[in-house]
């Protein structure tokens, strides 16, 4: 019997549309809570995209309305060919089982897999804001959705994915002061003013909307936390920044004061 073409990751993406369509978001959570799958942040578009290559899945969009938004989510269906595939290692891996069952039953329990026993912690790698050099560089080169969002990150010293979720009402355009409401991991309600160079942006921003959130990505849709991130690192790749420089995040700015980092008080005009 030869080997399955199916990789363990794939084979668990398959098994989970077995049982019908499936939104991303969905997806993404299932690997990531019921099989500790430590890539699902930064692989999981790579796998998909290379599933969908090879003609495993199909993806099509739909929108998903709340209350505050409304937005496009990737929703994912096994095809023919997938189908195919995942019956012949589910096969492959019954056949093995099968075979060895006396021996499996024979060994002692084992609660951990080994490798997360064995494991040496790794050393944390040093995480910094990026310079007022680097600034400029990323304001030049970033959409201009993106650098917006980012320039009054930097230049208020708050987390970008928060900034990304207040709404228009929550702007005050007579003292240009913005409510934070205790959204993702900033737990205080907070009131930040809009620093004098990033008006125009916040304002050209907003455009004539008169709802939703103050920042959208160029087609109009609220932004993501996935969004952000995948955009940073497209920028990181085109500029070619050192691998430990972050953006503007609550993760990062619990760690380090804002009063550490230059980038986090130099906003560079463009």
């Amino acid at each position: 019997m030869r080997f399955p073409k199916l990789g363990f990751v794939e084979f668990v993406i398959l098994g989970a549309l077995l049982e019908g369509e499936v939104p991303g978001e969905t997806l993404r959570r299932i690997l990531r809570e019921e099989f500790d799958w430590l890539g699902v942040e930064n692989k999981f578009f790579l796998v998909i995209g290379r599933m969908k290559r090879f003609k495993l899945i199909t993806i099509h969009k739909q929108v998903a309305s709340t209350e505050r938004y409304t937005r496009q989510e990737s929703c994912y269906s096994i095809s023919d060919t997938g189908r195919a595939q995942w019956k012949y290692s589910y096969a492959f891996f019954r056949t093995l089982c099968d075979r060895w069952s006396p021996q499996a039953e024979s060994l002692p329990a084992i609660e951990v897999p080994p490798d997360h026993v064995e494991s040496v912690p790794k050393e944390r790698r040093e995480a910094r804001l990026p310079n007022s050099e680097e600034i400029a560089l990323i304001l030049r080169e970033a959409p201009a959705e993106f650098g917006a969002i980012f320039k009054l990150a930097v230049g208020t010293g708050k987390c970008i994915v928060a900034l990304s979720a207040i709404e228009i009402t929550d702007l005050d355009r007579t003292t240009w002061t913005l409510q934070i409401s205790g959204r993702g991991k900033e737990n205080e309600n907070s009131t930040i003013v809009v620093p004098e160079n990033c008006r125009k942006l916040v304002a050209a921003a907003i455009s004539r909307r008169r709802s939703g959130p103050v920042f959208v990505t160029g087609s109009g849709l609220a932004w993501r936390e996935e969004n952000l991130r995948m955009c940073w690192r497209r920028l990181k790749t085109k500029l070619n920044l050192p691998k430990g420089t972050v953006m503007p995040s609550a993760r990062f700015l619990d760690q380090v004061s804002v009063g550490e980092s230059e980038a986090a008080i130099a906003v560079q005009d463009t």
